[in-house]
């Protein structure tokens, strides 16, 4: 039996099903690294053309690196040539940061923890 999808990957389904040009839910924009349009059409593309399933658009939810890998799978027919539409494109969630797997922004957080632990662990004086 199939587990049923997150509120949030139905509300962007919707979203690529309505075809009109809104935005995506808030929700939708974070937790799937919806950073630019570009980002939307590609995900929008990989639902539409049927090379990503709602399972996997769930499984990828709040993952920038699978969210990533996704889209770099695509491919689009030119003429005689396949060609990746949307090569070079990288997701990152705010979820990547909370969970420490994105490296953009983890270096002052990190520190900023160090600090943090040193600080509690000085004797009072």
């Amino acid at each position: 039996m199939s587990q049923e999808l997150q509120d949030v990957t139905k509300s962007f389904l919707r979203f690529v099903e309505d075809g009109t040009h809104r935005w995506p839910t808030p929700a939708a924009i974070v937790d799937f690294g919806l950073d630019s349009e570009v980002h939307t059409a590609a995900l929008a593309y990989a639902i539409r053309s049927q090379q990503l399933t709602p399972e996997e658009l769930d499984a990828a939810l709040g993952n920038g690196k699978m969210l990533t890998e996704i889209v770099q799978r695509l491919t689009m027919c030119s003429g005689s040539k396949v060609v990746h539409p949307y090569a070079g494109l990288e997701f990152h969630t705010s979820w990547d940061v909370i969970h420490g797997r994105d490296g953009d922004g983890m270096e002052e957080f990190q520190i900023g923890q160090e600090e943090q632990t040193k600080d509690d662990k000085e004797p009072e004086g």
